[in-house]
């Protein structure tokens, strides 16, 4: 029988965030630590400073206009 495997996805759209935020992804961080991460964000977003501090393991951009709103 294959193993099955799992890619935690966190969408970002922006880099100021909250305490609540930080504590989320330290959170997520810390108890899904064996699985790999992936930071879903807008093209034009740099998100070098929260990569340092939360080192996903694939960064994926998206157009910016589907992270403008529900719609997108």
């Amino acid at each position: 029988m294959s193993e099955k495997q799992a890619i935690i996805v966190i969408p970002v759209y922006t880099t100021q965030l909250t305490v609540s935020e930080h504590a989320a992804l330290h959170q997520c961080f810390d108890i899904l630590s064996s699985y790999p991460k992936c930071f879903v964000k807008p093209e034009s977003l740099d998100i070098t400073s929260l990569v340092r501090d939360y080192p996903a393991n694939h960064i994926v951009p998206f157009p910016d206009t589907y992270f403008k709103g529900i719609a997108g």
